[in-house]
């Protein structure tokens, strides 16, 4: 875009600088839909030219971008992203649409209507990414506001000519009181972005920084999210490399410089494949396995993917996880490290903890043992349960939080399969109901929680909070059980 003309407008002792952007020149793009014409009709191609202009309107220390045609996608790398939903949470008094994302493994975008509601209700993880209401003083912003990474003023009397008013109105709206809180997580979309935030990543990765505890200080960091039950094995070269699950940064450094020239770059994007019995279960990009939370600016890495969330949305999660009814075990608070050891010895195959733990509850406390027994539907298999007991199904699993992801998709699979089911499943030849899901989970940690927030891993408490939703919705009633390994 160029420069086409500027001009200054004062008014009440500010001084306005209206700067014309134009794209004189566009390029010429072809017509999609004319190839699906041409397989019935004999027309010619046609190339179409799309112009665009953006309008700066600069006062003080502030800047206000008004976009035509499709400059907004240009103009929103330089945004402030929040901005729209800034001023939504001031002047919005009804609530008419909006927009949403729900992270906590998978994604949900959903938009809900309301007849104007003056109620508006969030789950927790969930994000607003759009939202429309009739704003508090129609005479200053009209009948509606659509507010999402700008915000979009339906008016009559609004043009070019008053821009610079509506642009002082707007930044006077964003120092009034908050009315309602709205959470908010983007999607880093800025390609320059996302490079800074991986050499941020590599950089802490170089230099130790990461999740060796729940204290605030080191939330910041990265921990790497391998599962117990699979071997990890990555591809350099046509060359294969055994990763260890529990790979240390001071490992991961040898690994780097032996391997792959000491380039991190190429560790994040190399393959790395999840192998049970030397068969791949899954492959991904060494980056998705990696959890890491930035807290200085608020950003985080989930499935290779950067997003960025503020306090409101780690509030809403965390004050829906603290829902969940909470026990902490009196059967088995602590897990006997080397009574495991002490049983091992004396099998003829290696088990997991997991095993052993499942063994022992089944023998001591009349748990009935599912673990490893399949339930087949539809043709496939999926394994909802370790332990069983009245109405309750039990996954139970040991680890640091930020690798228990794994047991709440076991959980939410349990969910599915057992809906499909009406939640009957066969129990030492008899087929009994399910009315809870609990995980059993045994904290391989120092420091000991009072509530299920004070675990300060912003992935796996969005995947819990999902999953207290879906189990709620289910009609089944969640449950955790905390027990500590030692």
């Amino acid at each position: 875009m160029n420069l086409i003309e500027k001009k200054d407008v004062v008014e009440g002792g500010t001084t306005f600088h209206y700067h014309l952007y134009f794209a004189e020149t566009p390029p010429r793009r072809p017509v999609k839909w004319i190839k699906e014409i041409q397989k019935q009709f004999n027309v010619r191609s046609f190339d179409t030219e799309h112009y665009s202009a953006v309008v700066i309107v600069s006062f003080l220390d502030h800047v206000y971008a008004i976009s035509f045609g499709s400059s907004h996608f240009l103009v929103s790398r330089f945004a402030d992203l929040e901005f729209g939903i800034d001023i939504a949470s001031r002047i919005l008094k009804r609530y008419k649409t909006k927009n949403s994302r729900e992270f906590g493994g998978v994604r949900i975008k959903s938009i809900e209507t309301y007849i104007s509601s003056e109620d508006l209700s969030f789950e927790a993880g969930e994000a607003v990414n759009y939202i429309k209401g009739v704003p508090i003083d129609v005479s200053v912003w009209g009948n509606n506001v659509s507010c999402g990474q700008s915000v979009h003023l339906r008016k009559r009397t609004l043009s070019l000519k008053n821009a610079h008013q509506v642009c002082a109105q707007l930044e006077g709206a964003l120092l009034l009181p908050v009315r309602r809180e709205i959470p908010k997580a983007a999607a880093v979309k800025d390609p320059v972005k996302c490079q800074a935030l991986n050499q941020k990543l590599i950089s802490d990765m170089r230099n130790d920084r990461y999740m060796v505890s729940i204290s605030q200080q080191q939330l910041s960091g990265v921990a790497f999210l391998f599962a117990d039950h699979y071997e990890f094995v990555c591809f350099v070269n046509g060359d294969s490399v055994q990763i260890d699950e529990n790979l240390s940064l001071v490992q991961l450094r040898t690994l780097v410089a032996s391997h792959f020239d000491g380039d991190y770059q190429e560790l994040l994007n190399a393959t790395v494949e999840a192998q049970e019995d030397g068969v791949t279960a899954y492959s991904k990009p060494f980056m998705e396995f990696v959890d890491y939370i930035d807290t200085q600016e608020n950003h985080y890495l989930e499935g290779g993917e950067w997003y960025q969330f503020d306090r409101n949305y780690l509030g809403n999660v965390r004050n829906e996880v603290n829902r969940i009814p909470l026990d902490f075990s009196t059967e088995i608070p602590t897990f006997d490290e080397s009574a495991y050891v002490n049983w091992l010895a004396v099998q003829k195959e290696k088990h997991y903890r997991e095993r052993y733990l499942n063994s022992l509850l089944e023998a001591k406390f009349n748990y009935v043992n599912h673990d490893r027994s399949l339930d087949i539907f539809e043709g496939a298999s999926a394994e909802i349960s370790d332990l069983f007991k009245g109405d309750t199904i039990y996954v139970v699993k040991i680890g640091i939080p930020q690798k228990l992801s794994y047991a709440i998709d076991q959980a939410l699979a349990a969910v599915r399969v057992l809906e499909r089911r009406a939640f009957q499943i066969p129990v030492q030849g008899a087929m009994c109901t399910v009315r809870r899901i609990c995980l059993w989970l045994f904290l391989d940690r120092q420091k000991h929680i009072k509530r299920i927030s004070d675990i300060n891993s912003l992935i796996f408490l969005m995947k819990l909070a999902h999953w207290r939703k879906s189990v709620l919705l289910s009609g089944l009633q969640p449950e955790i059980r905390i027990s500590y390994k030692s």
